[in-house]
């Protein structure tokens, strides 16, 4: 790829993609673009230019309201007497989608991602919307860590590098999709310093929830799905920061179980297993196989029981 391309919302997660791309390849390298709705705010706006003229790079503004009302009229008919939802705000993340992926046919830069560990693991990101792409340097950090490395970045020229690249007002303005009115992430999440407590220890430390709040975690209001904790993590190509995949796969995996696996008595095993989580969780056996590559579920027990534990609590397995 001979650049990158990624979409700025005037939020924080793009800005440090932003800066993390431009410190990495040059501004040259990096292509900026605003796709802005009828729900942009102005100060959104002013933040990813402002931003964008601190690290030097380019950034043009191509609004995706054509699209968003092209699909709102295509769809009227079907969608007749249904009140808008997470319907509307989807075709708007995944215009945004469409965009990029056009200039990166066209142009030949890849796609980078934006979004953080915390709402891929909760499932606050669109599949086909704003997941799309070949690349997302914050895969692996919570959001409260992006609001540090933000600081940090700031703080911290790299090389030639733009100095005190992020602005302020985007650090410390509440963090927004702007897919609705006055939309808010706490709208639809707790606070990120609660949500990011109770992932860590879901996630990094394989607590269950009963341990979590018997450490006094607040989870009251929260649907923790374990299957978004393993799709969120298994379907964005990125930077591991934790390295818990490889951990697992070593812990799991030690030489003698990895020429089992090799077996055809091993390939029996593993194949029954993604039949068996396939059939009970409802998934295509492609998803059933991905998420028991990544876990490695069976290791001398039962294969359908460790399919079972593996595809219901998520990382926090008990085997």
């Amino acid at each position: 790829m001979p650049s990158v391309v990624l979409g700025m919302s005037g939020g924080i997660d793009s800005a440090l993609s932003a800066a993390v791309a431009v410190d990495a390849l040059g501004p040259d390298r990096v292509r900026l673009v605003m796709m802005p709705s009828k729900y942009t705010s102005r100060e959104s706006l002013e933040d990813a230019a402002e931003c964008a003229r601190r690290l030097g790079a380019s950034l043009e503004s191509i609004s995706i309201a054509p699209a968003v009302e092209a699909y709102e009229a295509m769809l009227a008919t079907p969608f007749m007497g249904k009140s808008p939802d997470l319907t509307e705000e989807n075709i708007q993340s995944r215009a945004r989608a469409i965009t990029l992926m056009a200039l990166s046919n066209k142009f030949g830069p890849m796609v980078l991602t934006t979004g953080n560990k915390s709402e891929m693991a909760v499932g606050y990101a669109t599949l086909y919307g704003d997941m799309c792409g070949g690349y997302n340097v914050l895969k692996d950090v919570y959001k409260t860590e992006v609001f540090e490395v933000c600081r940090w970045r700031n703080a911290n020229p790299i090389g030639n590098g733009p100095v005190d690249p992020i602005p302020e007002r985007i650090i410390s303005k509440p963090p927004s999709a702007e897919l609705r009115p006055d939309q808010k992430d706490s709208d639809s999440l707790p606070p990120y310093p609660v949500l990011d407590a109770i992932l860590h220890g879901l996630v990094e430390e394989e607590l269950g929830v009963e341990a979590l709040v018997a450490r006094g975690v607040d989870v009251d209001g929260l649907d923790i799905d374990s299957h978004d904790l393993f799709f969120g993590r298994v379907l964005v190509n990125g930077v591991d920061v934790v390295p818990l995949v490889e951990a697992e796969l070593n812990r799991r995996f030690p030489g003698r179980e990895l020429q089992k696996a090799q077996t055809p008595e091993g390939l029996r095993e593993g194949w029954e297993a993604v039949q068996a989580a396939a059939r009970e969780h409802d998934l295509t056996l492609r998803e059933a196989a991905t998420v028991l590559a990544v876990s490695a579920a069976w290791r001398s027990r039962s294969a359908r029981t460790h399919a079972r534990s593996a595809l219901v609590m998520g990382w926090r397995r008990t085997i």
